[in-house]
């Protein structure tokens, strides 16, 4: 090789090296430099060193309107989008829901008033004392427990005998209710107040007038019901051996005055009481009233069971006073078999 040739070649490995070098800046230079945005026609903007993040490339927007001549655009300025994430969708969804419960609740189209509710079956009761007691008005009829109420509302009333509710959805609610009949007014010296009592024996406030009722004015509390024996005496008491007193079982929840029994007895003995008097109760010696012909009292125990035999016997006790011209002051026909009588001292 000649001294020409390798010349030439020295310089063709420079301008190699050149070239080379040149290519790298100029490729740094490019890296560096920011590419001007690339316009679609469908008005995305997207520089090509961000196309993959999305968030930035759907939050920058423009649009490019094509004017009439089709050789100019006409743009928009961008405007940036917010973006929603689930946890605000979620919210949003929790307050409309949470405001639609607060609207069922507050609306007067679901709240229970007195013009709603239709009740039937009273006579004596008050209706607008009946619906305080119920506890019904002015609440949401979503939160009315039919079952409940029925159960309940002879409790706090107990002039009833039972209740049949109903509710509808517009807010209606219907009450059946029937009350007791009362037979006789019990007023007694430590109670404050009048009671009424019904053929089965319960107690109830007196309500209204009372004047076709049987009066019996006492001084002491009635002779407790018999109630059922314990589980031990059960076997005596089907053998016989248990005590004479019959056996009344009570319902469960209402308080019972008097015996079934004894409350047909008092109607019985009423009717043989002389007009003018008051039937009155002892606690010592029973159901009575004074005599307006020999002013003597007359008492015929505290169960008065065969009543008529004891008016009769209670009759030739007084006509044998009378013929022997003699005044006790109180004639007991409490033991039928042992009436007694107790002169002035």
């Amino acid at each position: 090789m000649t001294t020409q040739e390798r010349r030439s070649e020295i310089v063709r490995a420079r301008r190699s090296q050149r070239k080379s070098a040149m290519r790298s800046s100029r490729s740094a230079k490019e890296s560096g430099r920011r590419m001007p945005p690339m316009v679609s026609r469908t008005g995305l903007v997207a520089p090509p060193n961000r196309r993959n993040n999305s968030r930035s490339a759907a939050s920058r927007r423009r649009v490019d309107l094509p004017l009439r001549s089709g050789s100019a655009e006409l743009r928009l300025p961008g405007v940036a989008l917010p973006s929603v994430g689930w946890r605000a969708l979620s919210f949003v969804i929790l307050a409309v829901l949470g405001l639609a419960l607060f609207w069922i609740l507050a609306s007067p189209q679901f709240t229970v008033t007195a013009e709603q509710v239709t009740v039937s079956g009273l006579t004596r009761i008050d209706r607008e004392s009946l619906l305080a007691q119920s506890g019904i008005l002015n609440r949401p009829v979503f939160l009315i427990d039919p079952e409940k109420l029925t159960e309940s509302l002879p409790k706090e009333v107990p002039a009833l005998a039972s209740v049949d509710v109903s509710v509808s959805l517009g807010g209606k609610v219907k009450i059946k209710a029937v009350e007791r009949t009362p037979v006789l007014t019990w007023d007694q010296a430590d109670l404050q107040q009048v009671s009424w009592v019904d053929v089965e024996g319960k107690i109830f406030p007196a309500i209204g007038s009372s004047d076709n009722l049987l009066y019996v004015l006492a001084n002491d509390a009635p002779p407790s019901p018999p109630r059922l024996p314990a589980a031990e005496d059960h076997q005596d008491y089907d053998q016989g051996e248990a005590t004479e007193t019959p056996v009344v079982e009570e319902e469960e929840g209402k308080e019972r005055l008097l015996e079934p029994d004894l409350v047909q007895n008092l109607l019985a003995l009423s009717r043989a009481l002389p007009e003018g008097s008051v039937l009155v109760y002892d606690g010592t010696y029973g159901f009575g009233w004074e005599d307006p012909t020999y002013g003597w009292m007359a008492y015929f125990g505290k169960h008065l069971d065969q009543a008529e035999l004891r008016l009769k016997i209670y009759a030739e006790v007084a006509a044998m006073f009378e013929e022997k011209q003699r005044k006790p002051i109180l004639i007991s026909v409490e033991y039928i078999h042992a009436p007694y009588y107790r002169m002035e001292p």
